[in-house]
């Protein structure tokens, strides 16, 4: 079962304000603000935070779609593979198989 498409984008966007807010929360409530190390992971979280928040904004719609779709191609093959087939998952390995002796060095 699945939730409605629009509710999953609304929390996902919701994620991103969670972020900002925990970030600003860390650095006024909390005894470790002026720590350096919190500082260097505050930033670098809320730099890739704000990056894909932006990117995923300005990348046009029809390229959005379509890495959905390979995204969920990808996710039916994975799941094809996982299911112990073992035509699919001999080939896909480069482990030598008990047919075939391993390379002598």
């Amino acid at each position: 079962r699945r939730i409605p498409r629009q509710l999953w984008h609304g929390i996902h966007f919701t994620s991103y304000l969670v972020a900002v807010l925990s970030t600003v929360h860390a650095f006024t409530a909390g005894t470790d603000a002026t720590n350096p190390a919190l500082t260097w992971v505050s930033v670098g979280a809320l730099s890739i935070t704000v990056f894909f928040f932006v990117y995923r904004l300005l990348l046009p719609k029809r390229k959005r779609q379509a890495a959905t779709a390979a995204a969920a191609r990808a996710r039916i093959a994975e799941r094809k593979a996982g299911r112990g087939d073992a035509a699919s998952t001999d080939a896909s390995t480069d482990a030598p198989t008990d047919a075939e002796p391993a390379p002598q060095r």
